[in-house]
This record gives structure tokens, sequence and C-alpha cells, in this order.
């Protein structure tokens, strides 16, 4: 599981929600039962990648970034930006709260949609939230260390 870590998980368990989030839009309003589906399928593979990532994570080195990036990964070249991902033991425990959460809000709002019945924007916002939340205390400058 080489890709795993080398920032590929990393990058997947964040980044797939939102991967979701856009094959939902792509399908019909009036398909709510595979809208339902689908999105609850995206939660549950991305909580299964962070349940993998959290078995693989090494506790006894949990102040370093795991599973990360090359810091020096160019990522827009013209304002000498560069893209690093990782985690640590402080941001592992919210990735894992995060993907439990979020097929759990899912799953909650099956029969629960509130007004004005629109379970497609409701369930692509969940899933972007999800990103918001699996992304932002992971993300760091390139002076972070891996």
């Amino acid at each position: 599981m080489d890709w795993f870590e080398n920032g590929w998980g990393l990058s997947l368990i964040v980044f797939l929600p939102a991967i979701g989030a856009v094959v939902l839009l792509a399908i019909p309003k009036s398909k709510e039962s595979v809208l339902k589906w689908t999105a609850l399928l995206i939660s549950l593979v991305t909580l299964a990648l962070a349940t993998v990532l959290a078995v693989n994570f090494d506790y006894s080195a949990s102040e370093v970034y795991q599973f990360g990036t090359n810091p020096s990964t160019p990522w827009i070249e013209a304002i000498n930006a560069h893209y690093f991902i990782g985690v640590d033991g402080i941001s592992l425990p919210l990735l894992v709260l995060a993907a439990i959460i979020t097929p759990l809000a899912i799953i909650y709002s099956w029969n629960h949609w509130p007004e004005p019945h629109n379970p497609k924007l409701l369930l692509v916002f969940v899933l972007l939230l999800a990103t918001g939340m699996t992304g932002t205390s992971r993300l760091c400058s390139s002076r972070c260390t891996s």
C-alpha cells in the first residue's frame, strides 16, 4: 500500500466527498433513492479509508506528519505554492470523527428533509462539508516536515 502512504490515501480521504458531490450534481433530482445511496456509499468509502489510515498510523511517532506528500511538491508554480498534506496525532482523531459523522448525518437525513424538500442539494452540501472538515486541519505550509 505504498500509494496510500505517500499522500494519495490522505488526499483521497479529503477530496473523495467533493468528487461525490460533483457526481450527485449529475444525478437528476427525481432519482431521490439513487442520490441517497450514492451519498451514503461515498461517505462509507471515506470512512473505510479513514479507518485504514487510523489502523496503520504510527502512534509512537504521533508528533510528526505521516501519510503525507513531499513538502516540495509544486502546486501552483506561478506563485511558488506547494501542496503538502499530512496527518499527525492531533488531526487523526478529527479526521476519523469527521469520517464517522458524515455517514451518520446522511443516514439521519434519509427521512428528515428540511423544507423546501430538496435532498439533492442537502446531500451535496453535506459532502462538501465533509471535504472541509477532513481537509482543514491537515493542510500546512511548505515549512512543515513529513
